[in-house]
């Protein structure tokens, strides 16, 4: 797939071949979902998410491939109402989405601000 050309090896790569039935690859990637799994796991049973949302390279070349193995993963680890309930879904926004996520807490925080303080000038009057 590269060539011989080593450099070239990327996720998009791994993946491709994984889905090809390469062997290393589909183990390299295992293991990488399964880490990632256990991790949000944890993170579902703390924090309950409605949604959890994926980017970057790994998740928008692995299409539903991944993200049923990450599920499934969730199922086992996770507690079970919190485990079901959570939405996984992967971006579309490409590599702008944590840019575009940070905007939009910075501009969420800004607002809930001014709407406080115009509230407290209310209250006063």
């Amino acid at each position: 797939m590269v060539d011989g050309n080593l450099d070239r090896i990327g996720v998009e790569v791994i993946v491709q071949a994984a889905k090809e039935n390469d062997t290393l690859s589909f183990r390299v990637l295992h293991e990488a979902i399964s880490r990632i799994g256990i991790m949000l796991a944890d993170v579902i049973n703390l924090l309950n998410p409605n949604c959890v949302v994926f980017a970057g390279p790994l998740f928008r070349h692995g299409d539903d491939f991944l993200l049923d193995q990450v599920k499934e993963v969730i199922r086992r680890r996770a507690l079970e109402k919190s485990g079901n309930e959570a939405k996984l879904r992967v971006s579309s926004l490409g590599s702008e989405t944590a840019a575009l996520g940070a905007a939009t807490l910075i501009t969420q925080q800004v607002l809930e601000k001014l709407y406080y303080e115009k509230m407290a000038l209310h209250s006063r009057a």
